[in-house]
């Protein structure tokens, strides 16, 4: 199997890099979305199912591994959901300076 280490070594840079943006956005967003009766419970229930994500990665990304090119699918795949998530991130609402309890009050 050939795999051009350039292209390899490029989405696996854009892979890490969108998936510290995502993660650094979630722990940024989470406190400021939720009332705090609530917000540990669904920080949980995140970290839960990442954990979960986390057992069927493998499994996943050994199946693929075993197409063609598998080592680049996997990568292309992978950044093209964080670069996705990181698109849908900016219709979030803005926080700064609003009282977590009044923008609970508003989703409602």
């Amino acid at each position: 199997m050939s795999v051009n280490y350039a292209m390899v070594l490029s989405f696996s840079s854009l892979n890490n890099t969108f998936s510290y943006m995502g993660w650094s956005a979630a722990y940024t967003i989470t406190p400021e979305s939720y009332a705090t009766d609530v917000r540990n419970t669904g920080v949980g229930w995140a970290n839960a199912l990442a954990k979960l994500g986390g057992l069927v990665a493998p499994v996943v990304a050994g199946l693929m591994l075993e197409l063609e090119n598998g080592h680049t699918l996997i990568l292309m795949t992978m950044s093209a959901l964080f670069f996705m998530v990181g698109l849908l991130s900016i219709s979030l609402k803005e926080t700064r300076g609003r009282n977590v309890e009044v923008l609970v009050e508003e989703k409602e």
